[in-house]
């Protein structure tokens, strides 16, 4: 995602983690399918909903992807986080 790609409500999402101490932990994980949401005219779909981790539990994630088998009546797709937990 470049800077030509966020609009307002991106820049805004930065600001609330650069001031939190926050990571967008989806764009650490490479997958081949991004999106979680799917315009209803174009069908491009955009990556909308997000993880958001403090940087000092980043390591406890082991991926954050989109599942595109999810049966939800939704025009979004379920993000999910899989995290491990020390104990």
């Amino acid at each position: 995602m470049g800077p030509e790609d966020r609009n307002g409500h991106g820049v805004r999402l930065l600001e609330f983690c650069m001031m939190g101490g926050l990571k967008v932990a989806g764009t650490f994980f490479r997958h081949n399918t991004y999106g979680s949401w799917q315009h209803a005219f174009t069908k491009k779909w955009h990556l909308i909903d997000h993880v958001l981790a403090r940087r000092s539990t980043m390591r406890m994630l082991q991926d954050v992807k989109t599942l595109v088998t999810a049966e939800c009546d939704t025009d979004h797709r379920l993000v999910r986080a899989n995290i491990v937990v020390p104990v």
